[in-house]
C-alpha cells in the first residue's frame, strides 16, 4: 500500500493516520445502538445483554483508543469523506456503495 497500490485498511485511526493520504477514501460505519444490537444479535447468534455489554466495552475502548493516542474525536464527521449507517441500507448496499466511492475517488 505504501508503495501505492490498492487495499484496504480498516481500522477506527485509519482515518487519522492516514489522513493527508492523497486518494485515501475514509468511511465510517456506524449506526443508532438499537439496531447495532439487533444486527449483532440475529447474526453472531448472541443475547441481548452478551451484545449490550460487548458494544458498550467495544465503542468505549475504540473511543478512548483513538482520543488519547491521536487526540481526536473518532465520532467528528469531518474525518470522513462518507458516513454510512449499514443497519439501515443492508450490508449488501454498503459494499456497492462503498466500492462506487472508492471508484469515484478524486482527491
Amino acid at each position: 500500500l505504501v508503495a501505492g497500490s490498492s487495499g484496504v485498511v480498516l481500522g477506527r485511526a485509519a482515518a487519522v493516520v492516514l489522513a493527508s493520504r492523497p486518494h485515501s477514501l475514509h468511511v465510517r460505519l456506524d449506526g443508532p445502538i438499537k439496531r447495532r444490537l439487533a444486527w449483532a444479535m440475529a447474526h453472531e447468534n448472541l443475547d441481548a445483554e452478551t451484545c449490550k455489554r460487548r458494544a458498550a466495552e467495544t465503542d468505549r475502548a475504540r473511543e478512548l483508543f483513538v482520543k488519547r493516542l491521536f487526540r481526536v474525536d473518532p465520532t467528528d464527521v469531518k474525518l470522513y469523506h462518507l458516513v454510512v449507517d449499514p443497519t439501515v441500507i443492508g450490508v449488501d448496499t454498503t459494499v456497492e456503495l462503498l466500492a462506487l466511492a472508492a471508484r469515484s475517488l478524486t482527491v
